[in-house]
């Protein structure tokens, strides 16, 4: 997902809501129920951070000014909102993670801090993996974990229709929500990677990969942390070498960078799929499933474990079978010769061996 950043239209949005209620000046008593300008000069400086010629940098600077000043406005909500957006657009994140976990200890809502937080904690984390996490990390780590969650819980009234954004249209408010109920799941298997908490990590992971089979890096990570666990979960490594596939092979909406996907694929095949096989024998026929969904995630260990039994051992298992002896017979001899035919497909090789399996599967039941 793109880091979301607001633009400067949602200046214009905001302001132009806030003045169709603020007065041209201070008003000489405050109405009940009503925002009010303490001063004309607090109106006046509100106006400059608010021109549509305003930089970022100039805007920042009122704001601060404003905040110096009137530290009790009425419209501090409205303040900090612009803060956020300023902050944005100076791509100065720490800030704007602080006021987007500000805003939302009021208005728990708010997308905009909602998009900051989910958006920006993993550019806040040490770039290193080895790195040890500060305080200050734990903390944001365990604010974004809150956030995804509160989304998670909270999804319909967060992206209610009446809660859709000025200009957004219908189509794009509804695609929101799942947008952003997939980025949620995900940000939590990444705050599981970052706090090295597997079982965390596993499950959330496998959550968005069953949302958003497209969701390469998930998939990526997934690999890592089964790999990880291969010592005392042995028999996790077939599900680790199939996500490695997945995370390496797939180039569809979603994917990863070609350099990454490389160094991915160059790992696979050099490394963790022949130490756990002993050859890479049945590599392609892995590389050639049908990427990112034809596959269940459930049957992927025993598709990949199945590339490590030799075909004849395969028909052996068969030879007893009589009850439907004729089609089995057929269906070994096709079998056959499409595994001896010449400079053979891979993606069609894949086909028969998954063919292959689900038999040997159906008749050993």
């Amino acid at each position: 997902m793109k880091k979301t950043i607001i633009s400067l239209v949602a200046i214009a949005a905001l302001a132009a809501g806030l003045q169709a209620q603020a007065p041209a000046a201070a008003p000489a008593t405050a109405q009940k129920n009503q925002k009010n300008w303490k001063d004309q000069a607090e109106y006046a400086l509100y106006s400059e951070i608010i021109k549509p010629s305003a930089t970022p940098a100039e805007r920042l600077q009122n704001l601060d000014k404003w905040k110096a000043g009137y530290p009790q406005s009425e419209y501090a909500d409205t303040r900090q909102k612009i803060y956020l957006i300023t902050y944005q657009a100076l791509n100065k994140h720490r800030e704007a993670f602080d006021m987007a976990t500000e805003i939302l200890k009021t208005e728990p809502n708010d997308l905009a801090s909602i998009q900051e937080i989910l958006g920006y904690v993993r550019a806040l984390e040490p770039q290193d993996p080895k790195a040890p996490l500060s305080a200050q990390n734990k903390a944001d780590l365990d604010t974004a974990e809150k956030v995804a969650h509160y989304l998670l819980a909270n999804a319909d009234a967060i992206f209610a229709p009446d809660k859709k954004p000025q200009g957004a249209t219908d189509a794009q408010w509804a695609q929101a929500k799942p947008t952003m109920m997939k980025f949620s799941e995900f940000t939590l298997g990444y705050i599981g990677v970052e706090e090295k908490d597997n079982a965390k990590a596993e499950a959330e992971l496998t959550k968005t990969l069953q949302m958003d089979p497209t969701k390469a890096e998930a998939s990526y990570m997934l690999a890592t942390v089964l790999l990880g666990e291969q010592k005392d979960h042995p028999e996790k490594m077939s599900l680790a070498l199939f996500q490695y596939a997945r995370a390496a092979n797939y180039d569809g909406p979603g994917a990863m960078d070609p350099k990454t996907r490389k160094t991915v694929d160059d790992f696979l095949t050099t490394k963790a799929y022949p130490t756990y096989h002993g050859s890479t024998e049945g590599l392609p026929e892995l590389k050639a499933l049908g990427y990112p969904s034809d596959v269940a995630i459930d049957d992927a260990p025993a598709i990949v474990d199945g590339f490590r039994e030799p075909y004849a051992i395969v028909r052996g298992s068969l030879a007893g079978y009589s009850e439907r002896a004729d089609h089995v017979a057929a269906e070994i001899e096709r079998l056959r010769r499409v595994f001896d035919e010449p400079d053979r497909d891979s993606a069609r090789w894949f086909q028969t061996a998954r063919t292959h399996y689900a038999l040997r599967s159906a008749v050993l039941t």
